[in-house]
């Protein structure tokens, strides 16, 4: 804990937490949202496709989405590190934490063990009824991610909506993008003071 301590004390991480700036916090969440998009999205994809939705799609070619999924994975394991840090603590007293790192960890084997399968022979894939392993596989990865996405949402919010906006701090950035946005005339005219 006091490694996690320390972590948290960094002048990165304070910066993160408590910076009024759109490039900390907000930001960084952004990217993390991102990521997760391209992430369970190309997966979606592919797993949809082998469970038989748009069989006109050849799955040989969707093995050219495993780079985006990859990108995705790295934009959230970069992002979601500077998110871990700016509260250290806070998350690894959270037991959602542990399940959305095993839900990731399940998640990586999964794609490897459908990249080995059904990759390895998709003209297989594509003349023959998909095999049963194959589907099975498809089914887990995609309950896998739904999960790590779903994980207690409301509760996550919550959390989200009670540090970030209600406090001071919060407040000072919510008052400080409205004068940005209003300054450059970004300001929807129902919101403008």
């Amino acid at each position: 804990m006091e490694f996690l301590a320390w972590l948290e004390n960094l002048g990165f991480s304070q910066w993160v937490a408590n910076s009024t700036s759109l490039w900390a916090y907000p930001s960084i969440l952004t990217l993390h949202t991102i990521g997760m998009g391209l992430l369970v999205g190309t997966i979606a994809v592919v797993d949809l496709r082998i469970l038989g939705i748009a069989p006109v799609l050849p799955l040989a070619s969707m093995e050219r989405f495993l780079p985006v999924m990859w990108l995705g994975f790295w934009m959230n394991a970069l992002s979601g590190t500077t998110l871990f840090i700016a509260g250290a603590t806070r998350h690894a007293a959270n037991p959602f934490f542990y399940i959305k790192m095993t839900c990731i960890a399940l998640g990586l084997v999964n794609i490897q063990l459908l990249r080995r399968q059904v990759f390895r022979n998709p003209t297989r894939v594509e003349t023959e009824r998909v095999p049963m392993k194959d589907r099975i596989l498809a089914s887990t990865s995609a309950v896998i991610s739904a999960f790590r996405k779903m994980r207690p949402l409301p509760v996550c919010t919550l959390v989200a909506v009670t540090n970030n906006l209600i406090g001071e701090r919060a407040m000072r950035s919510k008052s400080m993008l409205s004068s940005r946005m209003e300054r450059n005339g970004l300001m929807p005219r129902g919101l403008r003071s």
